[in-house]
């Protein structure tokens, strides 16, 4: 897959991401040596953001598809945190010592109650202004929890039809929406 350009600082890339831990010398991979599977958080020990080598912030999301009843595509989406736009693509920040495939299934779960199983890698989202790289996968959605960890919170999840999603999202997650309509 070539680049495409989004806006003037966004542009989706082939799936490259590097496991954080293979970056040689950088303060993540010796902090992911070292931390216990318990004390894994999204910030290193220092308190920053787990980034790459470029200072990228590392970020996993999930196209959550299922079909309803009447044989059409729902995605997955969850209320904004913050912004103007009311729903989003679930997703975030990868934790010190944690794959990227278990990232996505751990944050669709935390955001939406939702487990799932990752069908395939889409590819990567990278947003310069944001400095975040964002690797994004089909999943197919295999349970809806009662409850949820940010569902406690007040975060709300819904399914919206592909078409109708596009109408929800924020611009920047439009393209991410148009990737996985193509492997539908």
């Amino acid at each position: 897959m070539g680049f495409a350009t989004i806006t003037s600082s966004a542009v989706i890339i082939p799936s490259t991401a590097t496991p954080l831990e293979s970056v040689p010398g950088s303060a993540q991979a010796m902090a992911a040596a070292s931390a216990s599977k318990a004390n894994r958080r999204w910030k290193s020990k220092n308190g920053e953001r787990v980034r790459d080598a470029c200072g990228y912030r590392l970020r996993a999301a999930g196209i959550c598809a299922r079909r309803n009843s009447a044989g059409e595509w729902e995605l997955l989406l969850v209320s904004a945190q913050r912004g103007p736009h009311g729903w989003v693509i679930p997703g975030g920040g990868i934790e010190l010592g944690e794959q990227i495939h278990e990232a996505v299934l751990r944050e669709v779960e935390e955001e939406a109650g939702v487990r799932c199983e990752i069908l395939e890698t889409l590819g990567e989202f990278k947003c310069d202004d944001r400095l975040h790289r964002t690797t994004l996968f089909l999943l197919n959605a295999v349970e809806a929890l009662d409850e949820w960890e940010d569902g406690r919170s007040g975060r709300q999840r819904r399914w919206a039809e592909l078409r109708h999603a596009f109408e929800l999202v924020k611009p920047t997650q439009r393209i991410m929406l148009e990737l996985s309509a193509q492997r539908m």
